[in-house]
């Protein structure tokens, strides 16, 4: 009976997001498998702040969480206390990638404190275990421990849950 126990439990955590504590491990996209906008390379040795949130985004759910952003925004925190990377999934959309640039440009300019990437070959699914085809936000904090993890669109609750965490770690 335990060990059934325990096995829904592992099954539960990975069905509903990253384990809280457990620290991501490096990871890096560069030239065919993605980069920051410019195309240069992207490093999970960039999340350095005190607190870094990561959206991880389906480009057909790009507009589903912008009033979280924008409650981000309204923290008026440093680059040193808090860093927003959204990374996009590139693959799961049927969105032609020249489309999906063009709306990545006017998103840069709407959150210009955000740190657009592209994911091209999935590599955050297989590597770090982000939902495919859906919306993630995962925080970290400087030593890339978990500190919160959600699929999908943020509640009020959920928003002031995690600024509440990011006030208290920075």
């Amino acid at each position: 009976m335990k060990k059934i126990v325990i096995l829904l439990c592992v099954v539960i955590l990975q069905l509903f997001g990253f384990e809280l504590g457990k620290k991501l491990p490096n990871l890096e996209l560069a030239n065919k498998d993605g980069g920051y906008l410019n195309s240069s390379r992207w490093s999970a040795k960039d999340m350095d702040a005190k607190v870094n949130i990561i959206f991880y985004v389906d480009p057909d759910m790009k507009d589903l969480n912008d009033d979280f952003a924008k409650e981000l925004q309204k923290l008026h925190l440093s680059e040193k206390e808090l860093k927003v990377f959204v990374i996009i999934n590139m693959q799961a959309s049927w969105i032609p990638n020249m489309l999906i640039d063009t709306v990545l440009d006017s998103k840069q300019k709407k959150f210009p404190e955000a740190h657009y990437v592209k994911d091209n070959g999935r590599v955050l699914v297989k590597k770090w275990d982000f939902k495919d085809d859906d919306y993630d936000i995962v925080a970290v904090d400087a030593s890339h421990k978990v500190i919160f993890s959600h699929s999908g669109k943020m509640t009020p609750l959920l928003s002031k849950k995690l600024i509440g965490k990011i006030k208290l770690l920075i």
